[in-house]
């Protein structure tokens, strides 16, 4: 290997937007990553002429080609205001899903096209030339799933099929798409050709459609000799992934920072772990020179084989090179109103009726505690914008005759994990409203399995997450179907 080429070219650490100080609180970790020459950087949050000018620094200030990252579960808008919001996946396979004449399902592969299409448009837009999405994994049919909204479905064929038109849409527009989580949500109990049959499925549309990257799962795999992660597994990823699937693309670890499973002792190891298993990018460490250090000591003393580095090494350096953001076409104004329309179909009224909202409404929040706790912010900016002038409570207010939304939030991204006591709350606070001759509706910022826990509880309106698009597609079916009272 040269010596011109560092390991830490493997390394993309992460860059996360400050409401009060902006990316400048990070210069520096980013100037100390330049300095090591990392291989890139992935970036969160941020107003749009701040990434851009983050990015356009990044560019400026590295001697080599880079990868940048951005995160599009629900359109780069979900991260960086300005740019375009989606709904998340799960929502736009809903809304794609159609039924031919026969009764059988098909796809509106169109959806699915200009959704990563938009994406796309917006990354380059920004300098960026690579997103992290879509999700692959396989969603139970009514279970607690570990993905759900993220996730395009339980079905292994649909699945596969919407994963392979988003990424050769969103590459055709020369920026790298992620899949992840590889390889899937496995149960310690299925076989290895139930797991070839259904899980991997999505992965193999993605490698069939020329996927640039993958992302490897963090998770426990005992089964497929994975017991400490996926990433870390020579059988998951060199055999499962490059030998059996045909992958030869650049694999990636999920964001290091946030998986729950490492702490700052144990994250050296996992980094040199997972490069020998064939990773090829190490996302987000918390500590980069550690990671740094970590795999040039593994390196030096044998540990991680030399051709395995040089394996890795020449797939970041052709990909960054290759996937070079230039001009392209804007997200244009007819893109912005398609997006729109695509989350108001993604809504719909899973029980009862709409409600009269007239000039004023109430709304209270049915969420869990939590360290970031959800808000339902912009359902009451939205409502304000369409004259209906929303009072927020703690809980409904005996003295208020106007109608009552309870907005159930979660901050959990599949869209699952709602704790009971919480569906109760919602559900008695809607009962008592209706019962003092109220009008009144359930709002759902959750996966539609969550919404359906409301049997006989009235209106309940599933809007599948609290992302942006769907929060003001919610305020619009609100008020704009039913009309003013």
């Amino acid at each position: 290997m040269s010596d011109t080429t560092p390991l830490a070219r493997l390394i993309v650490p992460a860059i996360r937007w400050d409401r009060s100080y902006g990316f400048s609180y990070l210069d520096g970790l980013v100037a100390e990553s330049l300095e090591l020459g990392v291989g890139g950087f992935v970036i969160e949050g941020g107003p749009r002429d701040a990434v851009q000018a983050c990015i356009e620094r990044l560019r400026r200030d590295s001697p080599h080609a880079l990868l940048i990252a951005l995160l599009a579960e629900a359109g780069v808008g979900q991260h960086v205001e300005g740019a375009t919001c989606l709904p998340p996946l799960g929502a736009i396979a809903a809304a794609a899903a159609l039924r031919d004449a026969g009764g059988a399902f098909a796809l509106d592969l169109d959806a699915v096209r200009r959704s990563a299409r938009i994406c796309a448009l917006d990354a380059r837009s920004l300098g960026a030339n690579w997103l992290i999405g879509p999700d692959g994994t396989l969603t139970g049919r009514r279970d607690a799933s570990d993905h759900g909204i993220r996730s395009a479905g339980h079905d292994p064929a649909m699945v596969r099929e919407t994963i392979a038109e988003w990424v050769d849409a969103c590459q055709a527009e020369q920026v790298m798409a992620c899949i992840g989580d590889f390889p899937g949500a496995v149960r310690g109990n299925e076989s290895i050709a139930a797991v070839r049959t259904s899980h991997l499925q999505p992965f193999v549309g993605a490698v069939d459609a020329g996927v640039s990257s993958v992302m490897a799962s963090a998770a426990e795999l005992s089964a497929l000799g994975a017991a400490n992660g996926a990433m870390r597994s020579s059988a998951v990823v060199a055999q499962l992934l490059r030998s059996d699937l045909g992958y030869d693309g650049l694999v990636t670890t999920p964001v290091l920072d946030r998986c729950a499973s490492l702490d700052a002792s144990s994250e050296p190891a996992a980094v040199v772990d997972a490069i020998i298993a064939g990773c090829d990018v190490v996302l987000a460490p918390s500590d980069v020179s550690g990671a740094n250090d970590a795999l040039a000591n593994a390196h030096r003393s044998g540990v991680l084989p030399d051709a395995r580095a040089r394996d890795a090494l020449a797939r970041v350096e052709r990909l960054s090179a290759w996937m070079r953001p230039g001009n392209a076409a804007s997200v244009s104004l007819d893109d912005r109103m398609w997006a729109r329309q695509l989350a108001d179909r993604a809504v719909s009224w899973v029980s009862g009726a709409r409600p009269r909202v007239g000039l004023e409404a109430e709304l209270v929040l049915a969420t869990a505690p939590a360290l970031v706790p959800p808000t339902a912010d912009t359902l009451v900016t939205s409502l304000d914008a369409m004259h209906v002038t929303t009072t927020v409570s703690s809980q409904p207010s005996g003295a208020l005759r106007v109608p009552l939304i309870v907005a159930l939030m979660t901050t959990d991204t599949t869209g699952f994990a709602v704790p009971r006591e919480v569906i109760e709350r919602a559900r008695s606070w809607a009962s008592a409203a209706a019962a003092a001759g109220r009008e009144a509706a359930i709002v759902v910022c959750a996966h539609p399995e969550v919404a359906r826990a409301f049997p006989g509880s009235g209106n309940v309106l599933c809007a599948w997450s609290g992302d942006r698009a769907m929060q003001e597609a919610a305020a619009r079916a609100l008020v704009n179907a039913a009309g003013r009272a």
